[in-house]
């Protein structure tokens, strides 16, 4: 076998493509950390109606207000998750940075 078949035999692995696939992404991933500020990033995975639901329901207004504003009850999506993360925004403040990211990281 030469070496040029040998080396196109590993590009086209399996374990070597996901392998690459893998490094990219958390290069990509790295990159993009070190270029958003941390404070923007904590409101983004909270900005949907998920969180606005789970606002809504840490202030006490219950399962309503789907888009920030007094729109009442809603029935958009299934309670559990919106409710658990009420009682992280009651326990860390809503849309914060310590709510959407563990203590201990």
């Amino acid at each position: 076998m030469t070496p040029k078949t040998r080396f196109l035999l590993l590009l086209t692995s399996a374990w070597f493509i996901t392998t690459a696939a893998l490094g990219t992404r958390l290069a990509f991933a790295y990159n993009q950390q070190r270029k958003v500020p941390h404070q923007i990033l904590a409101t983004v995975p909270f900005e949907q109606e998920t969180g606005n639901i789970a606002f809504a329901l840490s202030q006490g207004k219950g399962f309503s207000n789907l888009f920030r504003q007094n729109t009442g009850p809603t029935a958009w999506i299934p309670p559990v998750y919106p409710f658990l993360l009420s009682l992280i925004f009651r326990v860390f403040g809503p849309f914060t940075l310590s709510s959407s990211s563990p203590p201990f990281s």
